[in-house]
C-alpha cells in the first residue's frame, strides 16, 4: 500500500479535513451536498465511481473513517459517536442543501449524525438509509456471538462488495478483514438509548429484496425514527444491490434535492 501523494485516476480527492474526501472536483458555487457514509469495512474509494451519476451541480464528498484508506495507520474507532463527532463538525461547515446517504453501518452514522445536527437547529435535507436495520432494533448478524477469521472472510465473499480481484490479494484480504472485524464491534457496541429519537427530516429508506443479512421487512420499522412515513423502495439485489443499479439509487436521491442542482451533466 502506498503512503505517497501521487492519486489513482478516479480515486478520493483529500479535503483540509480528513474525515471528507471529493468524489470529484467541486462545482464553484455548489447546489447541494451529498454525503456517502460507507458500509462497514468500506472507504471513501468505495464510492468514486457515483460521481458519473450525479449532475455537475452537486458536491460530492464521501466519510474517510480512520484504520483505512489513506488514514490506514490510525487505530479503528470502537465506538460510534468516535466518528459521528468529528463528521458532524467537519460538515457545520458546509453550507446549502445536504443530503446523507448511508450504506449499511453507514444508515447508522447517517442516523446519528442527521440526529445531531437536528439537535443543532440544522435539519439535513433528506437522510438515505440503506441496507440497515433502523437503529433501535439489533443487527441480526450481531447475535450469534464473535465472528472468526474464516466467518468475516466469508461475508466479505458474499456480501463485502469487493471484486474477486481485489480479494484474491492476501494484504487486500487481511485489511479488509481487520476493517470488517472494527465496524462490525463498533456496530455491537451501538446502544440506541431509551429516548425515542425521531428526525424531522425526510427518509428514504432503501434495501435489495434477497439481502440475507438486512432481510427487507425490517425496511418498514424505520418508520418508528421519522416524524413522517418513510418513502421505501425494495430493489432486485442483495445487500449490495445498489452496485447492480447505481443509476437507479443516485435518482432517488438527486430527485430529493432542490432542482437547481439538477443542472449540468455528470
Amino acid at each position: 500500500m502506498t503512503t505517497g501523494t501521487a492519486r489513482r485516476a478516479g480515486a478520493p480527492i483529500p479535503t483540509d479535513d480528513p474525515w471528507l474526501w471529493r468524489l470529484r472536483h467541486e462545482p464553484d458555487e455548489p447546489a447541494a451536498t451529498v454525503l456517502f457514509l460507507p458500509h462497514a469495512g468500506g472507504t471513501a474509494a468505495n464510492y468514486t465511481t457515483w460521481a458519473g451519476h450525479f449532475p455537475a451541480g452537486f458536491r460530492l464528498l464521501a466519510a474517510q473513517y480512520p484504520g483505512r484508506g489513506p488514514r490506514y495507520t490510525e487505530p479503528h474507532a470502537t465506538d460510534l459517536h468516535e466518528w459521528v463527532g468529528p463528521l458532524q463538525r467537519a460538515v457545520d461547515g458546509i453550507t446549502g442543501p445536504l443530503a446523507l446517504f448511508g450504506h449499511s453501518l453507514g444508515a447508522l452514522a447517517g442516523f446519528e449524525l442527521a440526529w445531531r445536527l437536528q439537535q443543532r437547529d440544522r435539519d439535513v435535507t433528506v437522510l438515505v438509509a440503506s441496507a440497515a436495520p433502523p437503529p433501535h432494533l439489533p443487527n441480526p448478524l450481531l447475535q450469534d456471538g464473535e465472528l472468526s477469521d474464516a466467518d468475516l472472510t466469508a461475508l466479505l465473499k458474499t456480501h463485502g462488495g469487493l471484486s474477486p480481484a481485489l480479494l484474491a490479494e492476501p494484504e487486500i484480504l487481511a485489511l479488509a478483514v481487520d476493517g470488517l472485524r472494527a465496524d462490525l464491534t463498533i456496530e455491537r457496541n451501538y446502544d440506541f438509548g431509551p429516548e425515542p429519537r425521531r428526525l424531522r427530516c425526510p427518509l428514504v429508506v432503501l434495501g435489495g429484496d434477497r439481502d440475507v443479512l438486512v432481510p427487507p421487512e425490517l425496511s418498514r420499522s424505520w418508520a418508528d425514527r421519522s416524524v413522517a412515513p418513510p418513502d421505501v423502495h425494495v430493489l432486485p439485489g442483495g445487500h449490495f444491490y445498489l452496485l447492480e443499479q447505481p443509476e437507479t439509487v443516485a435518482a432517488l436521491v438527486r430527485n430529493r434535492l432542490p432542482a437547481g442542482a439538477q443542472k449540468g451533466d455528470g
